[in-house]
């Protein structure tokens, strides 16, 4: 692998950085502590290799960049076996997160694989390892500070077969010799099982590196606090200058502020006089007008005894001109209630007919009432039985059901878009007519006849098998198996069985694409008939409170009553 360019945006220290067409041969990066160097290997490390674009690593999430900016997004130019590739990673769990590998073709790059998951295991695919501490990657990924070879029982297993077929292996009369030496030192310092004798010099030579080991842990503890002190006590230093300009600031402004809290003092004490002598001021017009308020009350109220008096004066006199009108209204009516009294004892007889004609006409006037009621009734029960009989013809779901059976037919097409534009695509043409069988996904073999130069196409989602008798067997598999084509596909057909169940339900075919409109179409005739009922029964029960029966009864009762007045008067029934 020769890398040829690295673009890193908001990765730890580094808010954003290009390097493009590197040369050739070895390309050095150098610059003082804390600008980054490491940043770059670990971005490298983790791009090509270490850190799904969806990942939730510790790792990732101390890589993130401390101001808050992001996402991290990290692409990689790189070229092996001859052809250049770029692998680009955004590492988000939204939206916005993505792995795509793109390789250099006629001056441009093309998409080679835009599914995430895919273009990481192409990487590593092309780059012929997992990790990027397996083999070869053991001795070229080091971490800051390493200086010696992984120890034995950490080193991997690739990497030791690696050395092998780099290095190879030789060996001569003067190798046994050298063997043969180095069996007797072995004797002295090792058992024949390959123990530590406990008296040999290797044992103390161990003790001694443990020893060594832990002192050299703490002093280069002790150098790295060191480092960040002399760091902060820099940053101390670059700072000074400005914090003393702000101390020379400051002072200046508590001078000012001193100054201006005497001038505030002595206006203080110029306002509490002040304001004493408004309150005085206040107190006496508070004194004041309360003495005019008493003054204004007495002068309203001896106005107002004065209008009385007036007005009782007139009212007397208008009392005693109306006392003699009435007593002259009196006498009339007087004489004309004997009048009256004397013409009622003579038509007394002519009464009792004009109560019965009365009586008559008044039972007219209710039971035309009633007969237009009834009417309006028996029409409003009518359409209450026409209303529900629409409701109960549409029927269909509710608006919540027709949401998620939406819902379930754009889930299941972005589903079969999403397994077509996955699924591999294998394209048959015989040269002669030849019948052979196809199987797809583990199903059942499929008997296949075609004409000759008749092509005929198939979607894979994970493999195929094609048998032409006598001839071959072909076999068409994914490398490694799609789980999100499966986990798709099992998820479409959930929703087509779904949605097939209640469609069917309803009296609707499920393959017409019609029929989610219909539905909606009932709904809404069997909302609008809702509303319509509604209404209808609010009317029924403002004509007829206690139902129509309440009102044929209510019609015979003054038929009755017409015909006992009929009876008691004959010359009234013409």
């Amino acid at each position: 692998m020769i890398l040829r360019g690295i673009h890193i945006e908001h990765w730890r220290c580094i808010a954003n950085l290009d390097l493009t067409d590197l040369p050739s041969g070895i390309v050095v990066l150098y610059g003082p502590n804390r600008t980054g160097k490491s940043s770059v290997v670990k971005a490298l490390r983790g791009c090509l290799f270490d850190f799904a674009h969806d990942t939730s690593q510790a790792e990732l999430k101390a890589s993130l960049p401390w101001n808050g900016k992001g996402p991290p997004k990290l692409a990689v130019e790189f070229e092996t076996g001859g052809s250049l590739y770029r692998i680009t990673k955004v590492f988000s769990k939204k939206t916005d997160g993505l792995a795509r590998l793109d390789t250099w073709r006629k001056g441009a790059w093309e998409a080679l694989e835009s599914a995430p998951k895919e273009a990481a295991r192409r990487v590593r695919e092309l780059l012929g390892t997992d990790k990027s501490d397996a083999g070869m990657n053991q001795l070229l990924w080091v971490d800051q500070g390493d200086v010696t070879l992984p120890e034995a029982r950490k080193l991997d297993n690739t990497l030791e077969q690696r050395l092998v077929s780099v290095l190879g292996m030789m060996v001569t009369g003067r190798d046994l010799a050298f063997k043969q030496a180095l069996d007797e030192h072995c004797d002295t310092w090792f058992t024949p099982k390959g123990k530590q004798k406990s008296a040999s010099r290797l044992s103390e030579y161990e003790n001694a590196k443990d020893e060594r080991q832990e002192k050299l842990e703490e002093h280069q503890k002790k150098l790295r606090e060191v480092e960040q002190t002399i760091l902060d006590m820099e940053n101390c230093l670059e700072r000074l200058p400005e914090l003393e300009k702000g101390v020379l600031a400051a002072q200046a402004e508590l001078q000012r502020l001193k100054e201006e809290r005497d001038q505030t003092n002595q206006r203080r004490q110029a306002f509490h006089l002040a304001q004493q002598e408004f309150r005085a001021a206040e107190q006496a017009v508070r004194l004041a007008q309360e003495r005019l308020t008493i003054f204004q009350e007495a002068k309203k109220r001896w106005q107002e005894a004065e209008a009385e008096a007036t007005k009782s004066e007139s009212g007397l006199q208008s009392s005693r001109a109306e006392r003699d009108r009435l007593d002259q209204e009196r006498q009339k009516k007087t004489q004309a209630l004997e009048a009256a009294r004397a013409a009622e004892e003579k038509h007394q007889g002519g009464q009792e007919v004009i109560t019965d004609c009365r009586r008559l006409l008044s039972l007219s006037g209710q039971r035309t009432r009633l007969e237009a009621a009834l009417k309006r009734a028996l029409e409003l029960a009518e359409e209450i039985r026409q209303l529900e009989h629409r409701i109960q013809e549409a029927k269909g779901p509710d608006s919540e059901g027709l949401a998620k059976l939406r819902a379930n037919r754009e889930t299941a097409a972005r589903l079969r878009v999403q397994l077509q534009a996955d699924e591999l695509s294998v394209r048959v043409t015989l040269r002669q007519q030849v019948p052979f069988q196809f199987q797809l996904d583990g199903g059942t073999s499929e008997n296949v006849s075609l004409s000759p130069e008749e092509p005929r196409s198939w979607a894979i989602r994970q493999e195929g098998v094609i048998d032409l008798p006598n001839l071959a067997r072909i076999e068409i598999s994914r490398n490694r198996q799609n789980l999100d084509l499966e986990r798709a596909a099992r998820q479409l057909e959930s929703f087509a069985r779904d949605f097939r169940a209640i469609v069917l339900a309803f009296d609707e075919q499920p393959e017409d694409e019609g029929c989610l409109n219909r539905l909606t179409n009932r709904l809404v005739e069997r909302q609008s008939a809702s509303t319509s009922l509604e209404a209808v029964r609010r009317e029924l029960t403002q004509v007829a409170p206690r139902g129509p029966g309440t009102l044929e009864t209510d019609r015979a009762k003054l038929d009755r009553d017409v015909r006992i007045i009929h009876g008691r008067r004959p010359e009234l029934s013409g």
